[in-house]
């Protein structure tokens, strides 16, 4: 596979993911921004080698990444207090939760 077909393969399964509810486009600024935030600092050595499109994709794929990995939690922990008897589950969020 080239290496143009594996990034319009890449391209597209974002479309993909991002559904119907495309958000607006975002500048290479933008991207870093997020990078660094999700990375916790500064960007890495090597990340100046890639392209505004390749950093936005990437900063966009991670985005998607911790929601769905905050909405799995979530739906985890509800399913977890389904073996908590019903009468103790508010109990038991507030405590968790606080």
């Amino acid at each position: 596979m080239s290496y143009g077909h594996a990034r319009g393969a890449v391209q597209s399964l974002i479309r993909t993911l991002r559904g119907p509810d495309i958000p607006p486009k975002r500048t290479m600024d933008d991207a870093v921004d997020i990078l660094e935030g999700e990375l916790g600092g500064q960007l890495p050595d090597g990340f100046e080698n890639l392209s505004d499109e390749q950093l936005i994709a990437l900063a966009d794929l991670l985005q998607d990444a911790r929601a769905r990995g905050q909405e799995e939690l979530r739906e985890g922990v509800e399913e977890s207090l389904s073996f908590v008897p019903r009468l103790m589950r508010g109990p038991v969020r507030k405590i968790l939760f606080g």
